[in-house]
């Protein structure tokens, strides 16, 4: 876990296979920092259950103020239009949020971890120290970007990302699920990106 960003899980093909797995290693183990609430029942039962008319926001901007490629656009109309079709309530909304902040709070958080992975947890689980060719070339950019976050860096981050984390929980007072594009642009090859980060 990266400062309660990422926690690590398993790749499933179906959402009830994820369900089995939730339900099999769902719940904080002892002092961990974070952690849910426990759900009514198991997730495999909620597979069945109606989730009853929920409220739906949806949004075809990018957070950034980017360009988003019409075809990722119409991905999230179609998603919005399939929802609506099943009698969810649909409206187009965003919180407001500083996002650009929230993704530069990120970054120092990502990259600081990315320093940490590459230059101790990964040579100490590997036994040796990694040779040029162990990382792509971003991943060794990412890492470099890291080295320069300081301590006031990473804290401030923290801090502003739990800001902006209240104001986004309270647009999900309203609304309980947020639609957006994935990416601003479709897919591109492993390999493509090879610049600093």
């Amino acid at each position: 876990m990266v400062d309660g960003l990422t926690c690590e899980h398993v790749v499933t093909r179906t959402v009830r296979d994820c369900a089995a797995v939730l339900d099999a290693t769902a719940g904080p183990a002892p002092g961990d920092p974070y952690g849910i609430e426990a759900p009514a029942r198991p997730y495999l039962q909620e597979l069945s259950r109606p989730p009853g008319r929920l409220r739906i926001a949806y949004s075809t901007k990018s957070p950034l103020g980017n360009d988003v490629e019409r075809s990722c656009q119409d991905a999230v109309l179609d998603a919005a239009r399939l929802c609506a079709d099943l009698g969810h309530e649909v409206e187009e909304a965003e919180p407001e949020a500083d996002l650009r902040g929230i993704l530069e709070s990120w970054r120092a958080t990502w990259f600081a971890a990315a320093h940490l992975d590459v230059d101790l947890a990964t040579p100490f689980l590997a036994g040796r120290p990694l040779a040029e060719d162990d990382l792509e070339p971003l991943s060794r950019a990412i890492a470099a970007r890291g080295r320069t976050v300081s301590v006031l860096d990473y804290q401030m981050a923290a801090i502003k990302r739990h800001t902006e984390a209240r104001v986004i929980g309270r647009f999900h007072e309203t609304f309980h699920v947020w639609l957006t594009p994935t990416l601003a642009w479709p897919p591109v090859p492993i390999g493509a990106y090879t610049g600093a980060a």
